[in-house]
C-alpha cells in the first residue's frame, strides 16, 4: 500500500466526531503518533475536521481522547482494516 493513497482516502472520510454536529472545516488526516516520535504512516492516521484537529493539538492526544471517549489506536486500526478490504 502506498501512503499517499491511504492519506487521500482518509481525507474523504467524515471527521471521527461528525456525529456530534460540531465539525468545522475540511477533513484532514491526523497522525496519532507523530513521525518524529516513531509513528509510521500506515495505521497511524485518523480523519478530523479542522476544529477537532486544532483541539487535539491544543489539548494533547490523551486529553482529547478522554474527553471524546475515543481509543485513538483502535480507531487507527479500524480505519486501516477498512482501507485494506475495500
Amino acid at each position: 500500500m502506498k501512503y499517499g493513497e491511504y492519506h487521500s482516502w482518509i481525507k474523504t472520510l467524515n471527521c471521527l466526531l461528525a456525529h456530534r454536529g460540531e465539525c468545522l472545516g475540511a477533513v484532514t488526516g491526523h497522525h496519532v503518533k507523530s513521525i518524529g516520535a516513531g509513528g509510521h504512516d500506515e495505521c497511524n492516521e485518523i480523519p478530523l475536521c479542522m476544529k477537532h484537529h486544532t483541539d487535539i493539538h491544543t489539548l494533547g492526544r490523551k486529553t482529547f481522547a478522554e474527553r471524546n471517549h475515543l481509543d485513538l489506536r483502535c480507531e487507527c486500526e479500524r480505519l486501516h482494516r477498512s482501507f485494506v478490504i475495500q
